[in-house]
């Protein structure tokens, strides 16, 4: 026959803090590694991220190890990031489609994070060079993707302004 014993409330509580881990941050989604976005993670991310945005690869490899805390302010850097390679590193355009033609599931990330809230003079700046593709084949379908990424976020942005 098995007891039960009821443990006082103090106990309880006891226990609870001496078990609890660090926040996490309340949408964060599980890296494919099952890790959950702390807070402490998400702030090492952010604070990380202007040494990481300097190139394609250091970027996604930025990503990768911060992938469960990309929202909110991450998700912006992200996507700030992006908009500006495009716009003022296009002589690197071939690194990132290398990065997407060796893992495809990077050009969904990085398109995905071509929106909005980057400002409208980066995102023109990076339409222009997408304009300018060169006729590279390995580079054409990569070069449509991302320009029809940027006018989509360029018709969102002047919704945005006229809705104001």
């Amino acid at each position: 026959m098995l007891k039960y014993s009821i443990l006082p409330v103090a106990s309880l509580a006891f226990f609870s803090l001496a078990f609890e881990t660090e926040p996490l941050l309340a949408s964060s989604p599980i890296s494919p590694d099952g890790r959950r976005c702390s807070t402490a993670m998400n702030q090492e991310a952010v604070e990380s991220l202007a040494r990481a945005a300097t190139s394609w690869h250091s970027l996604i490899r930025h990503h990768e190890e911060f992938v469960s805390c990309d929202d909110g302010e991450l998700a912006e850097g992200y996507s700030n990031a992006v908009v500006r390679l495009f716009a003022y590193q296009w002589s690197n355009f071939g690194e990132y489609v290398d990065a997407v033609r060796k893992s495809p599931q990077n050009q969904t990330w990085i398109l995905g994070h071509i929106d909005s809230s980057s400002s409208r003079e980066d995102l023109e700046k990076a339409l222009s060079n997408s304009l300018k593709c060169s006729t590279v084949s390995r580079e054409i379908d990569s070069c449509e993707a991302v320009r029809r990424a940027i006018e989509g976020a360029l018709a969102e942005s002047e919704s945005i302004s006229k809705a104001k």
